[in-house]
């Protein structure tokens, strides 16, 4: 159908448009294909109904999952900006999925990669050079938001260049390699550093040692939630005044990235594991975790509880751990679907890539990379860090979709 041809050219420039938009946050260019997908999905799934790959169900009844919750929480939430930027920030990140799998267009998609790049890596080069305090945010407005991203970005210069040995996508490696270590952002690093080692793993078909690495970086962290949820208790530390109290007491002044490590250990961790235990079935409810002091009612003891504070908060103050947030706000049963969604879009990859090996090894770093980077902070959802890695899975699944049928 001739409508149907012109949707699959119209989504297309859209998407493109968004990638080269998550180069910043300051102007908001690259969420525009999840404004858009919602009303394209609707036409589309009723006239050109398909069957959907398993990641795509599994991350559609997500969405449905956290909007049931929302209604159930604080139904206003949805008619408030900032709910979509931080506390539901997933929708964002991870709608442009939902269609992809409807549009097929033929392109050069090793190109428009290298494009991207170019344009990315250089108009930040030159953006630091008019930059002078520690951190550079690039075209963000925090550190940490440039960090992931250029951590996303160096992983895809490392994979197009693993199969494109030449020059130009060498510098491409290293302008990459200097922006992300002068945004100063650890936990992007150690996604980039660790990731690289499970792509190692994961050529060579190791892929048990990877879960094994990512079961040694949780027991670690469970290992000191031991040691800090009960002081976490004792001392109500969901007031977050109460926490910079005890600290100043037990350690005096401190550096900021001591104060950083402290803050995750002792008061961010814990809100999320105060959340799940206290709702664990079904969480608390999306945007939960950052409505604090938390003034809990338990309705079934050990299963069900809910937060009766009135002031909702919409700020970036989540958990700072993937996991232990969606725990918090989603419960065993949210946090299932979720890691169900992201199993099965490891499998699309993985199966879907040997067709285009380059962007296959992108897909699988930028997907280890983003795991690892949520043990240190709630990135898994974060449209800076995110949004390159959809996005580009998207025009992915666009091609795949029109090779096959050519």
């Amino acid at each position: 159908m001739r409508y149907l041809k012109g949707i699959n050219s119209v989504y297309y420039i859209i998407l493109v448009l968004g990638l080269f938009g998550t180069m910043t946050n300051y102007i908001y260019l690259s969420p525009i294909p999840s404004l858009i997908a919602p009303v394209l999905s609707i036409i589309i799934i009723i006239f050109n109904y398909k069957k959907l790959p398993k990641f795509v169900f599994y991350l559609g009844l997500f969405f449905l999952y956290n909007i049931i919750s929302t209604l159930i929480y604080h139904p206003r939430s949805f008619l408030d900006f900032s709910y979509y930027r931080y506390d539901a920030n997933f929708f964002i990140s991870y709608f442009p999925l939902i269609i992809a799998p409807f549009i097929k267009k033929d392109f050069n998609l090793e190109k428009l990669l290298v494009r991207f790049l170019l344009v990315v890596s250089f108009s930040s080069l030159i953006a630091y050079l008019f930059f002078s305090n520690s951190g550079f945010p690039g075209f963000f407005l925090a550190h940490n938001a440039a960090g992931g991203f250029f951590s996303i970005t160096l992983s895809l210069s490392i994979s197009l260049f693993y199969y494109r040995r030449n020059w130009f996508n060498l510098i491409l490696v290293f302008v990459n390699v200097f922006l992300l270590i002068e945004t100063f952002s650890r936990g992007s690093i150690m996604g980039v550093v660790l990731g690289f080692f499970c792509v190692f793993l994961w050529k060579k078909r190791k892929t048990r040692y990877i879960l094994f690495l990512f079961m040694l970086l949780l027991l670690v962290q469970s290992l000191i939630l031991v040691k800090t949820y009960p002081i976490y208790k004792q001392y109500d530390f969901s007031n977050s005044e109460n926490f910079y109290e005890y600290i100043h007491k037990k350690e005096g002044v401190i550096s900021g990235r001591k104060m950083n490590i402290y803050l995750r250990a002792y008061y961010e961790w814990p809100r999320g594991i105060e959340c799940f235990f206290s709702s664990p079935v079904l969480g608390m409810g999306t945007g939960v975790v950052n409505d604090t002091p938390y003034k809990i009612k338990t309705i079934v003891p050990h299963l069900l509880s809910v937060n009766e504070q009135k002031n909702k908060q919409f700020n970036s103050g989540h958990a700072h751990h993937s996991l232990f947030h969606i725990l918090g706000e989603n419960g065993l049963i949210g946090t299932l679907i979720f890691i169900l969604f992201y199993m099965y879009m490891y499998k699309y990859i993985k199966v879907k890539g040997v067709i285009f090996p380059n962007v296959q090894l992108f897909l699988i770093y930028a997907f280890f990379n983003l795991l690892i980077m949520s043990f240190s902070e709630h990135r898994i959802t974060t449209p800076s860090n995110v949004l390159p890695f959809t996005i580009i899975l998207s025009l992915f699944i666009i091609k795949i979709n029109a090779t096959q049928t050519t």
